[in-house]
């Protein structure tokens, strides 16, 4: 399908600034990538609309594997809510939102949500998969 959208000229040169951007982070690790600007925002809202489906992004990503986590499914399972999870651990509600759409915690905040959650085992709270 085809859409013609009309964008004001001050986001555009944001979104061409940002393309600009994560194309030099790619050449800096040797990766050839010519992604014009349209593939940018066709990239850009698939991202946005599987965010706002409440599935979180990767934690981490390298070539060969991706890890996710699990801490909002894992609050999730015992009922708790991020007021919850706010009062048990001293992390504010953005800092829970950031990480429950997929933010790398912090150590120091990784530490107070694995204590929040009775110090299960660390493979429970992250899951590993090969990008093959």
């Amino acid at each position: 399908m085809e859409l013609t959208i009309n964008i004001d000229d001050k986001s555009f040169l944001e979104l061409e600034k940002l393309r600009r951007y994560y194309k030099i982070g790619k050449e800096l690790k040797g990766i050839e990538d010519e992604v014009s600007l349209e593939e940018y925002i066709n990239s850009v809202i698939k991202m946005y609309l599987s965010w706002i489906k409440g599935k979180p992004e990767s934690v981490v990503k390298s070539d060969q594997w991706i890890i996710k986590t699990h801490f909002k499914s894992i609050f999730d399972s015992q009922n708790r809510n991020q007021t919850d999870v706010s009062k048990l651990t001293g992390l504010s509600s953005s800092t829970l939102s950031n990480i429950w759409n997929g933010s790398v915690p912090s150590l120091e905040n990784f530490l107070r949500l694995w204590i929040a959650l009775g110090k299960p085992n660390i493979e429970t709270l992250f899951t590993i998969e090969t990008t093959d």
